[in-house]
């Protein structure tokens, strides 16, 4: 989504796509390493052939090729779950060809440092275990963190092959489906409650202690495991003699400490690995080279789909960015989450294009039947131009039938479309594998998607600024602070004066990618409610921060997704503080604009007020919201609200007071980067930046009067305390289509924006109320 420019092939045809451009590099004189042996494998993949099978145009294949070649570091990655195919092994085959070719090996890409989980098992021998199950030669099945029964494909008969085993014991933390075809259950503990390792790759090793006392009547499956052989006796017991699983880690540990720091005393070496979560050290990348000869026993064909059959539909079913495979579909935080691009919560849905939608009459909301040779499915239709006309892409996690209150019965999944089909090369399990049919119910199901609109019309929200143009305003930028290295902010002002601190925020647009990851950690530090399906579609949701998602530019390939983080502006001249009746929101001396909730009386005045729409009304009681156990991660430090007070952001003031109350202890100042909001803290991408503005030589201070910066709604004159770095891309056409834009109030009629009206006495707005 944060791609410069998208460019989409045929679904399977990546591969010609690498060889078209890695032929294109050798045959220019492009490659950066000697490739003489690859000139016969790669003769027959020119631009026009490859165009045939991809779509691509055949220049841009050329185009591509150059840049890739040329650039500094290039990076080609293969295809992830949603495509990978019945020829997938061949198709990383040609990526890699491509990354060979432009010189990456070893430097952007290396060997030997992927994943070390030990050995996993592929598909075809899941595949060949269930054929064993319904044989009968299994005696006993033990299933732990696993839930076959759901992600298995139907066809292949897991769950009736479960009936042929005498006895099945689940150690879930969830009855899902798999638990409940058991014969015994025995709840493992969760992971904040266990002990644990995870060897990630060469030379990570991850260690997991508990962080709370067990919450329910569970065991550690290690523990339980250990308690069997103790009741065997003989040989077995004497052989795993360990009290408990604490132990048995403890000793594996030891082996570790001898590798990786054979000299250090292990007490020490264990107390470190438990303070930095797990021990880490270099390891070289194997050397590799390329080995002509097996290349040549690659065939690269195009990949085969069930169910072609006139006006079909590829199926793209891809894990849902938050629910995975569905285990995360048990979580109320993780269901409330909306979509990072399509913005619906709560449901599954079927992707469309907006082209294929005019042909079968189809509207965002409509039911649509989706059939494939292996089953069918009914699912509420979103037209969506990120997906090609050809294809329609479905999120997997949903569509349990046995998984708790929040997932039970809950919408469909698309793993009831796909055959029991694989790569035969590495036995993996190919996703990409049919085509489907798809056609209108006549029924209606609305969407609970949490966004107006997918565009700002022209308003300057999610501003796009081209590469030469930000290092230009960069520059200047720099040049004004050398020149006034002590002048602040703008924000800077709205303040006391005597205050030594303006708290403020500066959000980068061109490092968020929309993953949401800082909506969920504000609402698990401030205890903020989710409110379920039926009051998502009423628009009652209760998040103080919300990740907007905007397309830029054109249509189809030449558009540009921006990501802009939407919270409370904590502005210098706030809208909501002069018309509530109450004074229950105000501005204080640290320029915060503060809510108190022991004085609000719901009348939303400010809501309505307020130009971003960022102030929440609680509709709800809190006995239902945090059932049993979920009041159990409540965080102490903040209120939990009740229904008819108006909530929002608040910079985390929780977290601020901790500091300013340790700073005043120590006799000094709060440090830059000594306060760090929650969702400042879990975001990946460092995107958002908190601080004191009113410090010139703070990080946010700086960043505020970066040649990037803007305000969201600046006309409005409201002086928000959140400073925007635009997106930045290397697509002039797009920033261009953006500015003009702007410029000319969005390309379709849009409300003019309204004059800002003179900020009315504080008394007359009390009286008015």
């Amino acid at each position: 989504a944060n791609a410069d420019e998208w460019i989409a092939t045929r679904p399977g045809s990546e591969m010609f796509l690498a060889l078209g451009m890695a032929r294109a590099i050798v045959e220019s004189g492009w490659a950066r390493v000697p490739a003489r042996e690859l000139a016969d494998l790669l003769a027959p993949y020119s631009p026009e052939l490859v165009e045939e099978r991809t779509e691509v145009p055949a220049q841009d294949i050329v185009r591509l090729a150059r840049e890739f070649a040329s650039a500094e570091a290039s990076l080609a990655l293969p295809a992830g779950t949603a495509n990978g195919h019945r020829n997938a092994t061949s198709a990383n085959v040609a990526v890699n060809i491509l990354n060979y070719v432009a010189g990456n090996v070893g430097k952007t890409v290396r060997f030997g440092l992927g994943p070390a989980r030990g050995r996993t098992s592929s598909f075809r021998e899941i595949g060949e275990f269930t054929e064993a199950l319904k044989r009968g030669v299994v005696e006993l099945l033990l299933i732990h963190d696993v839930n076959p029964a759901h992600t298995l494909p139907t066809e292949l008969g897991f769950e009736a092959a479960l009936e042929k085993v005498p006895l099945v014991v689940s150690f879930a933390t969830v009855l899902d489906e798999t638990a409940a075809k058991a014969h015994l259950v025995l709840p493992d503990h969760h992971s904040l409650e266990a002990w644990g390792d995870h060897h990630t790759r060469p030379g990570v090793y991850g260690l997991q202690q508990p962080v709370m006392s067990p919450v329910f009547q569970t065991k550690a499956t290690a523990d339980v495991l250990l308690s069997v052989t103790k009741k065997l006796g003989g040989v077995v017991a004497a052989r795993f003699a360990w009290p408990d699983f604490h132990m048995v880690l403890r000793d594996r540990w030891r082996e570790i400490a001898r590798r990786v720091d054979p000299g250090r005393d292990f007490e020490a070496f264990w107390a470190d690995a438990l303070r930095r979560g797990g021990t880490w050290t270099d390891v070289r990348a194997a050397n590799v080279r390329l080995n002509p000869e097996e290349l040549r026993k690659v065939t690269f064909e195009p990949p085969a789909f069930d169910g072609e059959r006139e006006g079909s539909f590829t199926l793209v079913a891809y894990p849902h960015p938050y629910l995975y495979d569905g285990r995360g579909a048990n979580r109320p935080w993780l269901q409330e989450l909306p979509d990072p691009m399509t913005r619906v919560a709560w449901n599954a849905w079927a992707e469309i294009h907006p082209e294929a939608a005019r042909h079968l009459g189809i509207r965002t909301g409509d039911v649509v039947r989706i059939e494939s040779p292996a089953g069918s499915i009914e699912l509420p239709a979103y037209v969506y131009r990120g997906v090609r006309a050809d294809t329609v892409a479905i999120p997997i996690g949903q569509g349990h039938t046995n998984f708790g209150r929040y997932a039970t019965n809950r919408s469909a999944t698309p793993l009831a479309l796909l055959p029991a089909a694989r790569d035969e090369v590495s036995g993996a399990r190919a996703w990409l594998v049919t085509k489907v049919r798809v056609g209108r119910t006549g029924a209606r199901r609305p969407l609970p998607i949490l966004q107006g609109a997918d565009e700002d019309f022209g308003r300057e929200i999610a501003e796009i600024i081209c590469v030469a143009d930000a290092r230009e305003a960069e520059d200047h930028a720099r040049r004004d602070v050398e020149q006034h290295p002590e002048a602040l902010a703008e924000a800077a002002e709205d303040a006391d004066p005597k205050s030594p601190y303006r708290w403020g925020m500066a959000i980068d647009l061109s490092s968020c990618i929309g993953c949401n990851a800082c909506v969920v950690a504000c609402s698990l530090e401030n205890n903020v409610p989710t409110v379920g399906e039926e009051q998502c579609l009423k628009r009652r949701e209760m998040s103080w921060i919300r990740i907007d998602r905007y397309f830029e530019g054109g249509e189809n390939g030449a558009f540009q997704t921006v990501h802009l983080p939407m919270l409370c502006q904590h502005c210098g001249n706030a809208p909501c503080e002069p018309v509530c009746p109450v004074f229950a929101t105000y501005h204080n001396p640290e320029g915060l604009n503060v809510q108190v909730y022991n004085r609000c009386v719901g009348t939303r005045y400010c809501s309505n007020n307020c130009p971003y729409k960022v102030r929440r009304f609680n509709w709800f009681e809190v006995e239902p919201e945090f059932p049993f156990p979920l009041n159990l991660l409540l965080n102490p430090d903040v209120t939990v609200r009740d229904k008819g007070v108006m909530e929002k952001c608040t910079f985390c003031v929780q977290r601020i007071n901790a500091a300013k109350n340790q700073a005043r202890a120590d006799g000094r100042f709060v440090r830059d980067g000594e306060i760090v909001p929650a969702c400042a803290q879990t975001c990946p991408t460092e995107a958002i930046v908190f601080g004191n503005l009113r410090d010139p030589n703070s990080k946010v201070s700086q960043l505020a009067r970066g040649g990037r910066r803007y305000h969201v709604l600046e006309e409005l004159n409201t002086r928000p305390a959140i400073t925007y770095l635009k997106e930045v891309t290397h697509n002039e056409a797009v920033a261009k289509a953006s500015a003009t834009h702007a410029r000319h109030g969005g390309g379709r009629s849009a409300s003019p924006l309204p004059s800002p009206a003179p900020r009315p006495p504080q008394r007359a707005a009390q009286s008015e109320g």
